[in-house]
């Protein structure tokens, strides 16, 4: 290849390329370790309606926070909104809410901002740590 060739394609290498203008400093880390196991302080910052992969159900995923930890590391809960598994949600909803059930449903942002208690496990998942957390869920005074 001449001279010529190798500087065309080097521009169309570039020309490839995105350009991201962005500044990451200001940006929080939330690349910090495990939180470690036990009953945990935890408040909703967060929520997803997702299918599941085998497309037979949705479920709510969760985005939780450590309350009071300088690890900023998120951690997820998964309830899943079929029939057999929604006492798992009950569990959260009374934990968050109260008792009070409305029986035409609820919008998960209502419970943004609830601060909760759970048990917090570590597992290992294709060979990386990460956080669980399982019931029972309490009500966290403030």
């Amino acid at each position: 290849m001449n001279g010529l060739m190798v500087a065309l394609q080097r521009i169309l290498e570039r020309r490839a390329m995105a350009f991201i203008n962005v500044n990451l400093n200001d940006v929080e880390d939330q690349s910090g370790d495990v939180h470690p196991e036990g009953r945990t302080n935890l408040k909703i910052v967060g929520s997803d309606l997702k299918d599941t992969k085998a497309k037979d159900g949705q479920y709510i995923n969760w985005r939780l926070e450590v309350t009071g930890s300088e690890n900023k590391r998120p951690i997820w809960l998964a309830n899943s909104l079929k029939p057999q598994a929604l006492w798992n949600l009950k569990n959260l909803y009374k934990a968050c809410m109260g008792e009070e059930f409305n029986p035409e449903g609820f919008d998960t942002t209502d419970l943004h901002g609830c601060e909760f208690s759970g048990v917090v496990s570590i597992e290992e998942y294709n060979g990386e740590k990460q956080n669980r957390v399982e019931g029972p869920y309490k009500a966290v005074s403030k």
